[in-house]
């Protein structure tokens, strides 16, 4: 008798998971589940990783599961994929701790830059978001790779008492802060990092080697040997398309004088990963300015044209990667901003 279902073990920010799973069931019916065990409600912020020859490969929501990772014990991840560019526009609680506690793990775990007066402000805003009030805390039983990253403590060679000491001082002064509060201090000082929410691509520009990078804002160049500085900057509203072909990844300027920027990728899944990843960007960008338009209508004692609701955020269907494989986005708001610059630039097509 053939295997009717099978079990799918999740790792999460908060623990891990053992999901008994159908065999016809797709990425989606997995990620439901997970959310719906995790009580998540802003959902379109996350993803099911998982390795496959090697490389990490994020779960097609749309594809069957069984396919993707096999009918074995084979483990995935639960974890953050698109990166909120505020998180005073998230509202889901528990979506705010599960970023925060993705944040939190990259920096400890030296995978993110930050200077060390940096590292010691976020140490003391999370002891405050985790512990509560300075008095409360053991510091004596607190390690110090719970404090300050290991990179850091190795360049400065600084004891951990010192270090500990530090984050005290700053702990102090956050005293009567509420953890909530102090959780969305952290992500505020986590947001004007250098690389906050940056997924790194190694590819070709212009027969050089360099680093694209997919984030909130939209897609940024930096150089192969430094990720501090980008060489180019692209925002989402002044894109007019991205699209892949082969293992070309293409991203089309509004101003039709601006040529195509042109990456050429390591292979034909990563460029298809790159392009899923704008798509899923680009509709948090949407959703993300009717959230700050409906706060504006708010605060300005209007009626709001429509309420924040919790949706899907449909990844493109099989159809959607034929021909050049080709996403426009919404063209509602840069339609007027070519005139700002010049008289004869076409504005997009909707």
């Amino acid at each position: 008798m053939k295997q009717k279902s099978f079990h799918v073990y999740v790792h999460h920010l908060d623990g891990e998971l053992s999901i008994e799973i159908g065999v016809k069931r797709k990425g989606r019916d997995l990620f439901d589940l997970i959310c719906q065990r995790l009580s998540i409600l802003e959902n379109w912020y996350f993803g099911i990783q998982y390795e496959n020859r090697g490389q990490l490969r994020w779960i097609k929501m749309k594809r069957s599961l069984s396919r993707q990772i096999g009918r074995g014990k084979r483990p995935v991840v639960f974890l953050v994929k698109h990166f909120p560019e505020d998180i005073a526009l998230v509202e889901d609680p528990t979506c705010r701790r599960l970023v925060y506690e993705h944040c939190k793990r990259e920096i400890l775990g030296g995978q993110r830059d930050c200077s060390p007066e940096t590292c010691v402000l976020l140490a003391s805003y999370a002891l405050q978001a985790d512990y509560g009030d300075w008095h409360g805390v053991d510091y004596a039983e607190l390690s110090a790779d719970r404090l300050v990253p290991k990179r850091v403590r190795s360049a400065y060679g600084t004891n951990p008492e010192l270090w500990a000491a530090s984050v005290l001082l700053w702990h102090k002064d956050h005293a009567g802060m509420s953890r909530p509060a102090a959780l969305v201090e952290y992500m505020k000082v986590v947001q004007n990092t250098t690389d906050y929410g940056i997924h790194y691509y190694p590819v070709t520009w212009v027969v050089k080697p360099v680093w694209l990078g997919v984030t909130a804002r939209g897609i940024e160049v930096y150089g192969e040997s430094a990720r501090r500085v980008a060489e180019a900057r692209l925002r989402w509203i002044l894109i007019r398309t991205v699209r892949f072909s082969g293992r070309k990844f293409v991203v089309t300027p509004v101003f039709s004088r601006i040529p195509d920027y042109v990456f050429r990728t390591g292979s034909k899944a990563t460029a298809k990963e790159i392009f899923r990843l704008c798509v899923g960007y680009h509709d948090i960008y949407k959703k993300t300015l009717s959230r700050r338009h409906w706060l504006y209508t708010t605060q300005c004692e209007k009626p709001p044209l429509e309420a924040p609701l919790y949706e899907h955020i449909e990844e493109p269907s099989e159809d959607d990667y034929q021909g050049r494989h080709q996403y426009k986005g919404d063209s509602f708001i840069v339609e007027k901003l070519p005139t700002l610059f010049e008289e004869n630039t076409r504005a997009p097509s909707v």
